[in-house]
């Protein structure tokens, strides 16, 4: 299972997620990182099939 948070108020902006990139049973990494800044306003953060997440993130940015 994946994990990624958001949480904004008027002060501050909170933005996490777990590390683990995995499929089924098998872990392929402990600390991929799964939010990518895209500018100021936008936020990317993937889930899903771990070579989907990896080539999202590491194209977008």
């Amino acid at each position: 299972m994946s994990l990624i948070t958001l949480v904004a108020t008027k002060e501050l902006i909170s933005i996490m997620s777990d590390g683990r990139l995995c499929e089924g049973d098998k872990v392929y990494q402990e600390d991929f990182k799964k939010i990518a800044m895209i500018s100021d306003n936008i936020v990317l953060g993937a889930t899903g099939n771990h070579e989907e997440a990896k080539s999202l993130l590491a194209n977008c940015c």
